[in-house]
């Protein structure tokens, strides 16, 4: 059983990359490395599409989202700072 199955029901798509990066993590760390970032973008976007306190940086690129103020604000730097590192 997959620790991120309680994100199977609502958030099947980010699932779908997790569950991918979860089960790569040992034999493809390189692998796991790019599903985990491929959930981070999309989870990210689901949130500026869903959330209505968030603004729209200046761009749609996964850095420019999570580095916009209203974004740090709603997250929190702890969320912040994991994503940045995930994102490099």
């Amino acid at each position: 059983m997959s620790q991120f199955a309680f994100l199977q029901a609502e958030f099947s798509p980010v699932f779908d990359q997790v569950s991918k990066a979860e089960i790569a993590a040992l034999s493809d760390p390189r692998g796991a490395y790019f599903y985990s970032r491929l959930a981070l973008e999309t989870a990210v976007k689901w949130m500026y599409a869903h959330v209505g306190t968030l603004r729209s940086p200046y761009s749609n690129d996964l850095s420019a989202l999570i580095h916009e103020g209203t974004f740090n604000t709603l997250a929190g730097n702890s969320l912040v700072t994991k994503a940045r590192i995930i994102k490099d």
